[in-house]
């Protein structure tokens, strides 16, 4: 994974986390709804950034190998 791809992948990961942060500080009450909500889409959003750029950089090197 090359240093665009892993900046593109944390990019996405944060945004989820603001997304879904804002989503569940409205859903549920208390001071830690909003940290745990952050932490656990942040992970989500990684696992699933990190799964594509994978399956990209796969795609890439068949076609690589392919092209000779």
């Amino acid at each position: 994974m090359s240093k665009l791809d892993q900046a593109r992948a944390l990019t996405a990961a944060a945004s989820m986390g603001c997304l879904a942060e804002r989503w569940y500080s409205g859903t549920s009450g208390g001071e830690m709804g909003p940290v745990l909500g952050i932490f656990l889409v942040m992970l989500i959003g990684l696992n699933l950034a990190s799964a594509y750029y994978q399956f990209r950089g796969l795609k890439k090197s068949e076609e690589a190998i392919k092209n000779g």
